[in-house]
């Protein structure tokens, strides 16, 4: 996915990546957990869309996950485990990275109600 989103942004800048992300992104994520029999699911203290808002669990192990902490639930229904992504990669941060960093084309696209 990473060697496709750099060839997007190489030809048509980062905004048009964020296309190429917003439509490839979760079918690969669905895909994985098919295979495997799990729910994987993305949660962040710092989402953008308020529809991605942590429960108070994954604030509670968002917080233990800043102190180096993995965290691991389990109950009657589920197992649950959280493990941080780390992104390291300068592609990644073109859109993932801080506001203050993004360009404006690209934190405009970001940032459009109509979506992506």
């Amino acid at each position: 996915m990473v060697k496709t989103v750099s060839q997007k942004i190489s030809e048509h800048g980062a905004p048009h990546a964020i296309t190429f992300c917003n439509e490839n992104a979760l079918p690969l994520l669905d895909s994985i957990s098919n295979i495997h029999g799990v729910s994987i699911t993305r949660v962040s203290e710092k989402y953008r869309n308020p529809m991605n808002k942590p429960s108070k669990q994954d604030m509670v192990a968002l917080k233990a996950l800043s102190k180096g902490n993995i965290k691991y639930y389990q109950n009657k229904n589920a197992s649950i485990y959280y493990a941080p992504i780390r992104i390291g990669m300068p592609t990644c941060l073109k859109c993932h990275g801080e506001a203050k960093d993004i360009d404006a084309p690209t934190l405009s696209k970001i940032k459009d109600p109509r979506g992506v």
